[in-house]
C-alpha cells in the first residue's frame, strides 16, 4: 500500500513524463533533478510570442478606444444641442431631446465601426506576421505579383471610400466639431452638423435643406466652427451714417435697439463704436451678447428692424455706400 502512494513531486514527474511522450512542450524549472524537456522549434517559438504579443495590443486598443467612447458619451449628454440654427415656431422642429439620442446614435455607431476596424486590422497583421516564417517556400516572383495585385485593386476600386472612411475616423478623434455644433461653411452655408457617419458629414443649413459633404472633404475645408468650446457669441451690426449726424444720438440709439432685443444676453452692456470714417459716411458698429447662434441671428435682425425704425423718427440719414471687394467704400 505504501508503494501506491506518490510524493507530489513525483505525481508532478509522472505528468512531465507523460506530457513529453505525447509531445507538448513545456517549459519548467525541475525540482532536485532537472526534468529535461524539448525545446520548441524557432517558428513555435515565434508563433506564440506574435500570438500573446497581439493579444495584448488588441485588448490595450480595445480598452482606450472604449475609455475614448465613454468619454465622450459623457461630454455629449452634458452638451446643451440647439435645435437649429434659426430659431423657428415651426412643428416640424426637432426637440433638443431627438437631436441628443440622435448624436449618442451615431458616436455609438462610429465607434462600433472602428472597434471591428481595429479587430480586422490585428486579424490581417497577425495572419501577416504568422505567415513570414513560410514566405521562404513561396517564389518570390508570385509574392510580388499577389502584393501588386493587391495594391492596384485598393487604391484604384476603392479609393474615395478609404480617403472618406479614414478621414471620418480622423474627425472623430480629433473633434473640429461635433453633432449639434454650429457651422459656417464656404462663408455661405450656414447651419447645424446634424450627423456624422464614416463616409460624410450632414449640416443642416438654417433654411433646413441638407447640405452632404464626403468627410475627405471636410478635412481640409475651412470653416468657422460658432459653438466649438461655448455657445456664447459677441454678435454685431454694422451701419453707415452722415458725418454731420449726432454721433451720440446714434450711439444711444443702437444701444437701446440691442438691450431692447429679446435675443439679447446681459453679460455686458452693448458696445458702440466708430470703425471708420469716410468723406460722407461714418461706418458705425453696435455689439451685444447672445447664448447661442440661433439667438445671435434673431439679435442682429432686431437690431437692424429697430435702427431703421428710429433713424425714420428721429431723422436720422443712413448713408449711401457701396463696398467693394476688397472692402474700401465710396459714396455714389
Amino acid at each position: 500500500m505504501s508503494r501506491l502512494r506518490l510524493s507530489f513531486t513525483q505525481r508532478l514527474r509522472l505528468v512531465f513524463a507523460s506530457l513529453k511522450r505525447r509531445g507538448i512542450c513545456i517549459l519548467s524549472t525541475a525540482f532536485n533533478d532537472p526534468i529535461t524537456m524539448t525545446t520548441p522549434s524557432p517558428n513555435i517559438q515565434y508563433l506564440i510570442a506574435i500570438i500573446a504579443v497581439s493579444g495584448v495590443l488588441l485588448l490595450i486598443a480595445l480598452r482606450l478606444l472604449r475609455k475614448w467612447q465613454n468619454k465622450r458619451e459623457t461630454r455629449l449628454s452634458n452638451k446643451k444641442f440647439p435645435r437649429s440654427a434659426v430659431r423657428t415656431e415651426s412643428s416640424f422642429k426637432t426637440s433638443r431631446k431627438d437631436v441628443q439620442e440622435s448624436a449618442a446614435e451615431s458616436l455609438q455607431s462610429r465607434f462600433s465601426i472602428i472597434r471591428r476596424l481595429f479587430i480586422l486590422i490585428f486579424l490581417v497583421l497577425f495572419l501577416a506576421a504568422t505567415s513570414i516564417p513560410f514566405l521562404g517556400s513561396l517564389p518570390t516572383a508570385f509574392i510580388s505579383v499577389f502584393v501588386a495585385a493587391v495594391s492596384v485593386f485598393v487604391g484604384i476600386a476603392s479609393k474615395p471610400f478609404l480617403e472618406n472612411f479614414i478621414a471620418g475616423i480622423v474627425l472623430t478623434f480629433s473633434k473640429p466639431f461635433r453633432v449639434g455644433d454650429t457651422v459656417l461653411l464656404d462663408q455661405e452655408q450656414y447651419g447645424t452638423i446634424e450627423d456624422i457617419t464614416m463616409t460624410y458629414t450632414i449640416v443642416k443649413l438654417w433654411d433646413w435643406k441638407r447640405y452632404v459633404v464626403p468627410n475627405s472633404q471636410m478635412m481640409v475645408k475651412q470653416f468657422i466652427n460658432l459653438t466649438l468650446k461655448d455657445n456664447h457669441l459677441w454678435s454685431y451690426v454694422e451701419f453707415w451714417v452722415a458725418p454731420d449726424t449726432d454721433i451720440a444720438l446714434v450711439e444711444k440709439v443702437a444701444i437701446k435697439a440691442a438691450e431692447g432685443s429679446g435675443a439679447f444676453t446681459a453679460h455686458e452692456k452693448p458696445q458702440f463704436w466708430v470703425m471708420g470714417m469716410e468723406q460722407k459716411a461714418m461706418r458705425c458698429w453696435v455689439a451685444a451678447w447672445a447664448d447661442s447662434p440661433a439667438n445671435a441671428w434673431q439679435l442682429t435682425s432686431d437690431i437692424r428692424l429697430e435702427l431703421i425704425s428710429q433713424f425714420k423718427i428721429l431723422k436720422i440719414s443712413p448713408s449711401r455706400v457701396s463696398v467693394d471687394i476688397h472692402g474700401s467704400s465710396t459714396s455714389p
